[in-house]
């Protein structure tokens, strides 16, 4: 049987259903990985781990997870190298849970975002009290 597709409908139609899709998954990974890491957490003695942000590739093939790490730096480096060791164990969980052909692969990255506000906010008013 051959299947038609409907003539009428548009390039960016199929644009906003990808992107409908993309940002479904990206929901998904996002709780299931954030659950997993408060899970983690709670018997951990290192700095607090925040998920700030998924961005899943447009074929959801890959996915990149951005954590804020809060603590000293040398704790932050062994923290994301902790998560990373344990990306296996929560990639085999999303596969468990996401019910698709083919699950996302996620890479872990450090998001310093709050790091560079807090760093941006201290200039700030260092300024202030030098005037």
């Amino acid at each position: 049987m051959l299947l038609s597709f409907p003539t009428d409908v548009t390039v960016d139609q199929v644009r906003d259903i990808a992107m409908d899709w993309t940002q479904r998954v990206e929901k998904e990974l996002r709780e299931i990985i954030s659950t997993y890491l408060v899970q983690q957490q709670s018997g951990s003695s290192r700095g607090l781990v925040s998920l700030t942000n998924v961005v899943v590739s447009n074929d959801l093939r890959h996915a990149k997870a951005y954590v804020c790490l809060l603590g000293a730096e040398e704790v932050d480096s062994e923290t994301l190298s902790d998560i990373q060791t344990h990306a296996p164990e929560i990639q085999r969980l999303t596969a468990k849970q996401l019910r698709m052909k083919y699950c996302p692969k996620i890479q872990f990255y450090n998001d310093d975002s709050v790091r560079l506000m807090a760093k941006m906010d201290s200039y700030r008013k260092q300024g202030d009290v030098g005037e």
